[in-house]
């Protein structure tokens, strides 16, 4: 593997791993915010009409599980990236 391949391939790892670690790890506050902005939306449209808490909590669970899918998903293809990478590099 080429040095400059292999810089680009490990940077691009290193970037995929570590955005996929902030957001596994702060999923919750970008789960929450979002669930405010939705209710904040839904005010400004309706105000007339409540919104239920319950409804308010699955959509705060959905967009935290959301976001930990993607920062998983991020997470392990940066890992596995990093990994093939190295053994290309290395094993001959």
């Amino acid at each position: 593997m080429n040095k400059e391949i292999f810089k680009y391939f490990m940077f691009g790892s290193v970037v995929l791993t570590v955005v996929g670690l902030i957001l596994i790890l702060s999923s919750t506050s970008l789960g929450m915010g979002m669930a405010d902005s939705w209710l904040s939306s839904y005010i400004d449209r309706f105000p007339e009409d409540g919104v239920d808490v319950s409804e308010l909590e699955l959509r705060k669970t959905m967009h935290i599980q959301q976001i930990i899918v993607i920062g998983s998903i991020l997470f392990f293809v940066g890992l596995l990236t990093t990994f093939v990478t190295l053994f290309k590099r290395f094993a001959k």
